[in-house]
């Protein structure tokens, strides 16, 4: 009978790769090394996603589930060796935010509307922000994010800390950038400045429509591929 490996059993696994006699591309690893693997896995896991939505096939979703684990550890085994953290830090932290942000199940606190427990979790998550004097304007907004998504969260980030009055789509700024983007005299730079401003335009609609841009465009990629296949 195959051994049933456990997450003890799993994290003993990574150390060993990592140790004198281990694998050397995994001694090799740093924390930036492994960053374009986290980005890769963590959409592996939505391409998991949607193929168990559309046949009800789990293997690969739980595959790759335990691919984004592998990054996990491996950025925990990193940091033990350095002497900054260990994994168990990672799993204590972790879970004492979620205790501290659910108070209405771990407290005694009372709520029963989403939008509560919505508004709730924001004033938790901006207290601890607060408390380690962290940045929670739109700067703080990732810059490894894809742009769609980096450019929604932009404008959801304005709307909510109200930089903005409201979110206003420009309707009118697509017959004048789409000019320049044709206009074989403009040069690259202005064309590329102008299909940037539309493409904002185009999340600032997505935002206004409580629609994800990102999946929008995915989707419609998706079904275009269909269509050609």
């Amino acid at each position: 009978m195959d051994k049933k490996y456990n997450f003890d059993d799993f994290c003993g696994i990574i150390e060993q790769l990592r140790s004198e006699n281990g694998c050397p591309w995994d001694k090799a690893q740093t924390h930036s090394s492994l960053k374009q693997c986290m980005i890769e896995e963590a959409y592996e896991v939505l391409q998991g996603i949607d193929e168990y939505e559309e046949s009800k096939n789990f293997d690969n979703l739980r595959e790759e589930l335990g691919d984004v684990l592998l990054q996990v550890v491996m950025h925990s085994v990193i940091a033990k060796e350095e002497g900054l953290f260990t994994i168990d830090d990672v799993i204590d932290e972790v879970a004492a935010k979620m205790v501290r942000r659910h108070p209405h199940v771990f407290g005694n606190h009372l709520i029963s509307e989403k939008e509560e427990i919505h508004k709730n979790w924001e004033e938790i998550k901006k207290e601890e922000k607060k408390s380690k004097n962290q940045n929670d304007g739109i700067s703080s907004i990732p810059l490894a994010f894809p742009a769609l998504i980096r450019a929604q969260k932009v404008v959801k980030k304005c709307e909510k800390l109200k930089i903005e009055k409201e979110i206003l789509f420009q309707e009118e700024l697509f017959p004048e950038k789409l000019a320049i983007i044709l206009d074989d005299k403009k040069c690259e730079d202005n064309k590329k400045e102008a299909l940037g401003s539309l493409l904002f335009e185009l999340c600032k609609l997505a935002q206004i429509q409580h629609f994800n841009a990102e999946e929008c465009l995915s989707e419609c990629v998706k079904q275009y591929i269909r269509t050609k296949e």
